[in-house]
């Protein structure tokens, strides 16, 4: 358990640092893999090519009156929403992302057992949301409604599954999976 709750402190920098550290390679081994990543980006750019990318959709003109700042908001907001628009449109039609997504999650999943920076993997390959957890295993809840101020996610379960025991009711607990 131990080993768990650590995992919760460690940011993922930090975890990856430590990994780089304790890995090694040979230098003809890391030449081939990054030739074949390179290669791989070149290749699924240029297959992109081919497909095609997106068509920048138009949206309304930003506003051309009012004050100088008014003018600046319109045209910055204006920007953004041409730019989520697009960057939504394209993850639809991305070539490598649509091939290779869910094959690499089920190699994270099944070879691994390893989840993402949002899926925790439980039994049974069961899927669980990582803030959920981290939620439960974090530091104290700061509270002005209590007079500790600070509590923790399991003494606020413990305390409710007490008051529903008072009223005859028990509080069945559990993480439910993705």
């Amino acid at each position: 358990m131990e080993t768990a709750a650590r995992k919760y402190t460690l940011s993922r920098e930090i975890e990856a640092i430590k990994d780089i550290e304790s890995t090694s390679m040979e230098h003809r081994l890391a030449r081939r893999m990054v030739i074949l990543f390179a290669g791989i980006l070149i290749l699924s750019f240029l297959v992109q090519i081919i497909i095609g990318f997106p068509a920048v959709k138009t949206s309304p003109q930003p506003k051309t009156e009012g004050t100088l700042w008014e003018k600046v908001l319109s045209a910055n907001a204006h920007i953004i929403e041409v730019k989520d628009t697009w960057e939504d449109d394209f993850e639809d039609v991305f070539f490598t992302r649509n091939i290779f997504l869910s094959g690499y999650q089920n190699i994270l999943i099944h070879l691994f057992h390893e989840g993402n920076e949002k899926v925790e993997i439980g039994d049974d390959d069961w899927l669980f949301y990582s803030k959920d957890i981290e939620y439960l295993t974090g530091p104290p809840i700061v509270s002005d409604f209590s007079e500790e101020k600070s509590l923790s996610p399991v003494s606020c379960i413990v305390d409710f599954a007490e008051q529903l025991r008072q009223r005859d009711i028990e509080l069945v607990v559990m993480p439910v999976p993705l």
